[in-house]
């Protein structure tokens, strides 16, 4: 994937490189629950999407540069392999270009490939593009949620570990720290984000940078 290359991206994926060696397994009962009683969310934005002729690396490498759904370049890919044989990808800081060609920059968004075809999710409107996770809580440059690693829930669900970040500094990533651990899950088969919420220990000691289960534990 091809990443935007300001000053700001790779400030952004180092202080999140450092907070995210901190971590603690959880029990994988907790991590599933933590969300348990949250309303249901509105369906995702589908801001655009773009086929590829094949999913090989050199093809993907060209996956924003029709800018499908307005994105013309995000941060710290990551790719989960789905039950049903999607693929979700989950990106942090991104650049999408309003109808009128300005740039705003919206802290996450989700990519749902399904064959070679991808699909750009996130809330607000092609005019006012939102977060796709946590976009209700979500305060620009200020407060916001980073997708962080990605496990497959045993009711079907995939849950998505996010950290979220708050900026104390007088501008963007000058004196940025993690706050929380959050945890959203998405039903792969509508792409509704159904549940959001935070694990029993959720803190600023980051974990769910990389996630591995078994019966027991997450």
């Amino acid at each position: 994937m091809k990443l935007t290359s300001s000053t700001l991206t790779v400030a952004a994926l180092a202080i999140v490189s450092l907070v995210a060696l901190l971590w603690s397994p959880v029990e994988r009962s907790d991590a599933i629950s933590a969300v348990a009683g949250v309303e249901a969310l509105a369906a995702p934005f589908i801001a655009g999407g773009v086929c590829l002729s094949r999913a090989t690396p050199d093809q993907l490498d060209t996956l924003f540069d029709t800018e499908p759904g307005g994105v013309a370049g995000a941060d710290y890919q990551r790719a989960t392999e789905l039950p049903n044989g999607n693929v979700l990808w989950t990106f942090q800081d991104a650049e999408v270009r309003r109808p009128d060609g300005t740039l705003t920059l919206v802290h996450n968004i989700g990519v749902m490939q399904t064959g070679t075809c991808f699909s750009v999710l996130m809330t607000g409107s092609a005019w006012d593009p939102q977060p796709w996770l946590f976009s209700e809580n979500t305060q620009q440059f200020q407060t916001w949620y980073w997708p962080l690693d990605t496990i497959i829930g045993d009711d079907g669900h995939t849950y998505i570990f996010v950290a979220e970040m708050n900026e104390s500094g007088e501008s963007y990533l000058t004196k940025v720290a993690p706050t929380a651990t959050r945890i959203a899950a998405l039903d792969i088969e509508n792409w509704n984000i159904v549940l959001q919420g935070a694990p029993p220990n959720s803190s600023p000691e980051l974990y769910g940078w990389t996630a591995e289960s078994d019966n027991e534990w997450t």
